[in-house]
């Protein structure tokens, strides 16, 4: 398994997803966006420390149809609200380094 705050980088800034809202639909976009197995994934709100920079996106709601996180519905933020995480299983290509999905 596979665990850690969702972070998005644009314009060379990285920045993280507001918990707001985050839920199972959203983390399954996260895993599979990361190339990991949508089986299993869930979401988490507790427990993370603020990531790097602003959050830059808020009330993601996936439908989970969607191929990349930024497809998801959502309210474009620069004020932190918390940081959302994800679980991710059944490994099939990795891209998460230290604890963090860089999404």
């Amino acid at each position: 398994m596979f665990s850690g705050r969702v972070e998005l980088c644009f314009g060379n800034r990285w920045g993280t997803i507001s918990r707001y809202f985050w839920g199972e639909m959203d983390a399954k976009v996260a895993c599979k966006q990361l190339g990991l197995s949508t089986e299993g994934a869930m979401c988490f709100r507790h427990g993370l420390d603020d990531g790097p920079g602003d959050a830059w996106l808020t009330n993601v709601r996936c439908t989970g149809n969607e191929s990349r996180i930024i497809d998801c519905n959502n309210s474009n933020t620069v004020n932190r609200f918390q940081d959302a995480g994800v679980n991710c299983s059944n490994m099939l290509t990795s891209k998460l380094h230290h604890n963090s999905a860089n999404v």
